[in-house]
């Protein structure tokens, strides 16, 4: 059971037609902006709850038009809808993120949330709780499955070793050592460096297929093993903050339009 954290408040995400026509003062979050958020919070070891809302507006045909509405044309037969909705309640807590009882990285949250997204209109609070268990049920039935094949393997000593300390020291075909963790990175042996280890398919995997993988390309393939430059982490770095500034920029042009422009989700 997950222990009891303070509560941080609330973050409003742009759903179906945002961010141009929302204009009710309050602050709303664009997805990119939520996972720096997060970021934020876990690699301050902060601790916290934050209930997570979508925020939906579209234009639809009014029931019952007065008079004084037909008078106005097509204008007058349509109005504006708002829905707020809450997704669910994440927390954040030893550095970790959690929906519910589930650990979730931040694909699988993206992943979530788009899914949500898509289906906004008909979406109830508990639906969306069952999507979440849904998704995240099948990614820890996967893990599960993986950490079996991962102790056959290794041999349960070893996995035991990686498991409580995050690392193991792994020795190549061609006599060099590296350390691998159990997040999947491979390091030297005093941590300093980062290495790359190619694997097919790699970002699909369940953590420990990836661990087990790279353990093996590392024994049996060393020569697929390639010195991660610290040139390539800077420019990587470069590039998020980049795409994140582009996105502000193109949401504060959304915001700058004109409101009654080219709504694209109409209810008949």
């Amino acid at each position: 059971m997950a222990r009891e954290v303070e509560e941080v408040g609330e973050i409003h995400l742009y759903g179906p037609g945002g961010p141009r026509y929302f204009r009710d003062g309050r602050e709303y979050h664009s997805v990119g902006e939520l996972q720096y958020f997060l970021e934020g919070l876990r690699k301050a070891r902060m601790e916290g709850r934050l209930r997570l809302y979508m925020e939906g507006l579209r234009r639809r045909l009014k029931r019952n038009p007065s008079p004084e509405d037909l008078e106005r044309g097509m204008e007058g037969l349509f109005e504006l809808e708002h829905r707020s909705l809450l997704l669910g309640v994440l927390e954040v807590r030893d550095g970790k993120i959690f929906l519910g009882d589930f650990e979730v990285d931040w694909r699988e949250l993206e992943g979530w949330i788009r899914v949500c997204l898509l289906g906004f209109w008909e979406l109830t609070p508990e639906r969306a709780w069952e999507l979440a268990r849904l998704i995240l049920s099948s990614k820890k039935e996967a893990e599960e499955r993986a950490l079996r094949t991962l102790r056959e393997v290794l041999g349960e000593e070893l996995t035991e070793k990686l498991l409580k300390e995050g690392k193991i020291l792994v020795k190549a075909a061609n006599g060099r050592e590296y350390l691998l963790t159990k997040n999947g990175e491979v390091l030297s042996p005093d941590g300093r460096e980062r290495f790359c280890v190619q694997v097919k398919g790699g970002e699909k995997l369940p953590t420990y297929d990836l661990v087990l993988a790279k353990y093996l390309a590392i024994r049996d393939r060393p020569e697929s093993i390639s010195t991660l430059r610290r040139r390539r982490n800077w420019w990587e770095g470069r590039l998020r903050m980049l795409v994140h500034e582009l996105e502000m920029l193109m949401f504060r042009m959304d915001e700058e339009g004109e409101e009654d422009e080219g709504l694209e989700d109409v209810v008949w």
